[in-house]
């Protein structure tokens, strides 16, 4: 497996690239899908967003883009464990 990361070694470097979606031959409803995807928040609705994410609003909304949730959400847990 070329592409295979070794989550234990600590030397890892991890490159990701935002190319579109005619390079990385895919379907594009499919990869579309992905993107428009819209969730409900649950318990983190009303809780604040981290000030660096770029969002639009301080707090998290009642629904949202799934990936801005899960950017946002992971975003706060690497604060809290930079902070601690």
């Amino acid at each position: 497996m070329p592409y295979s990361i070794k989550s234990d070694d600590l030397a890892r470097k991890i490159e990701a690239q935002i190319r579109s979606i005619a390079e990385i031959v895919t379907d594009p409803t499919m990869a579309m899908n992905v993107v428009t995807r819209k969730s409900k928040s649950g318990i983190i609705q009303g809780q604040p967003i981290p000030s660096f994410c770029s969002a639009t609003s301080n707090l998290f909304a009642a629904e949202g883009l799934s990936l801005q949730l899960v950017r946002f959400g992971v975003s706060g847990v690497f604060v809290q464990i930079w902070i601690l």
